[in-house]
């Protein structure tokens, strides 16, 4: 049973640092780290252009009057070459990072990893074809491994990100997600959801992939039906909340507590009420 444990443990924990690598939590471009961004090939070419039109200007140097002059166009020329060459070393980094975070997207679809999903989502957007396509291979699987008692362990913005992909998702795509969202979708997911549901242009569109998919299964019914869910989540959400909420201290004061008598009656002792002598028990009579 040890080693077992010690087996999943680890499994786990290479989950948890693939995520990490997919989400670009341990990739850091050494640009980024000076506060810099990477520059896109569009500013490489622009770069280049400049350093052309700069490095024609000093083949006129033969017409140029002073040495200082010589310089001062040297120094721009060997400025925009610079500039050019930290591009494409940020471009290429960018890309050495995409390919990792790709590698990363393959393993964790090999694993069925149900707390990838929201990331390979995210992943679908890049521009780098090579992430975007791994992750698109790896979510079926990750999102098929969702089960109910993944509901308190999804990472934040999980529940959001899947419902927001439902309007771009094939027919297929848009089912697993909503089993996903089924099973351990949280109440944040309730209003993009019923957005979508409400939409009449999206409900058209799943109309429209079911039929084009002949399937049997309904999109938009199973969208309500998950929305019923979410909607029930999120009011035991709301009232754990309100009832898990810090006691705060009483309003009254001490004087208007409950506190023994300081002192005895100052009733007289006739006055008080007594069995009369004249009362039988429950046995006379």
């Amino acid at each position: 049973m040890g080693a077992c444990d010690d087996a999943g443990e680890l499994r786990e924990r290479a989950k948890a640092a693939l995520r990490a690598v997919l989400e670009g939590r341990e990739l850091t471009n050494p640009a980024s780290r000076g506060g810099m961004r990477s520059i896109s090939p569009n500013a490489i070419l622009a770069f280049c252009v400049m350093g052309v039109l700069v490095a024609v200007a000093l083949a006129g140097g033969a017409d140029m009057t002073s040495d200082a002059e010589w310089r001062n166009r040297l120094g721009v020329a060997l400025a925009f070459v610079t500039l050019s060459a930290a591009a494409i070393a940020g471009v290429l980094e960018e890309q050495r990072t995409a390919l990792v975070q790709a590698a990363a997207a393959d393993s964790l679809g090999r694993l069925a990893d149900p707390l990838a999903a929201a990331g390979l989502v995210r992943a679908l957007t890049n521009t780098n074809l090579s992430l975007a396509n791994a992750a698109e291979a790896a979510l079926p699987a990750c999102l098929e491994a969702v089960r109910e008692e993944h509901y308190d362990t999804q990472p934040p913005e999980a529940t959001r990100t899947l419902c927001e992909e439902l309007q771009y998702s094939s027919h297929g795509q848009a089912l697993r997600i909503l089993r996903a969202l089924e099973r351990a979708g949280d109440g944040s997911g309730l209003w993009p959801l019923r957005r979508l549901v409400e939409d009449p242009l999206t409900r058209t569109r799943w109309q429209a992939l079911g039929r084009l998919q002949g399937s049997d299964g309904s999109v938009f019914a199973a969208a309500s039906r998950v929305l019923d869910v979410l909607e029930k989540r999120r009011e035991q959400e709301a009232a754990g909340a309100h009832l898990l909420r810090p006691a705060t201290s009483p309003d009254r004061t001490g004087d208007q507590l409950v506190r023994p008598a300081s002192s005895v009656s100052s009733v007289p002792e006739e006055q008080l009420l007594r069995p009369s002598a004249g009362d039988g028990g429950p046995g006379d009579g």
